[in-house]
């Protein structure tokens, strides 16, 4: 069973990774873009792809800045309504079989290539995202989302009860 850890970082501390990061990876990836990169790697390390007609392709969906998209004094963060400043990204990965190392040919050097090649592609994924020309805000798609549960759970209810 996997365990959880927190870890509280200084400001200091938190500096350093980021400066790892950039000089790593690239002054354009972030944190996120590694954890993005990170989780796919270990969800591929203990599921890998299978024979060839194996799905090779990973989305996940992530939040984006939608300040952008917003009016004044919202798109400033003067005026916090953190439920519109939130947008959905969606960041995909394709071609899962060139992430994947051979059993027992793991190595640390090989592990990093991945995760700095793996962090570069979310962070053009984000750019992606970014360059739209409009977004929704988060709020309205998962509104939208619990309405349709909502209505298929309702009409579910009412037919189960009609037939009794």
């Amino acid at each position: 069973m996997p365990k959880t850890l927190f870890w509280t970082f200084t400001q200091e501390q938190s500096q350093a990774i980021v400066a790892s990061v950039k000089s790593n990876i690239g002054n354009n990836c972030t944190i996120t873009h590694l954890a993005i990169a990170a989780v796919m790697l270990a969800l591929l390390k203990s599921n890998p792809p299978r024979g060839d007609n194996a799905p090779n392709i990973y989305v996940t969906p992530s939040s984006i800045n939608g300040r952008q998209w917003m009016k004044e004094p919202y798109s400033s963060g003067k005026v916090p309504y953190l439920a519109n400043a939130q947008a959905n990204g969606v960041v995909a990965f394709e071609n899962l079989k060139d992430y994947v190392q051979a059993p027992g040919q793991e190595s640390v050097e090989k592990t990093r290539k991945l995760l700095a090649r793996a962090a570069t592609a979310a962070k053009a994924e984000y750019a992606r995202c970014l360059n739209r020309p409009n977004q929704l805000a988060i709020s309205i798609p998962t509104m939208e989302m619990f309405a349709a549960l909502f209505f298929r759970y309702l009409d579910f209810a009412l037919t189960t009860s009609r037939t009794r």
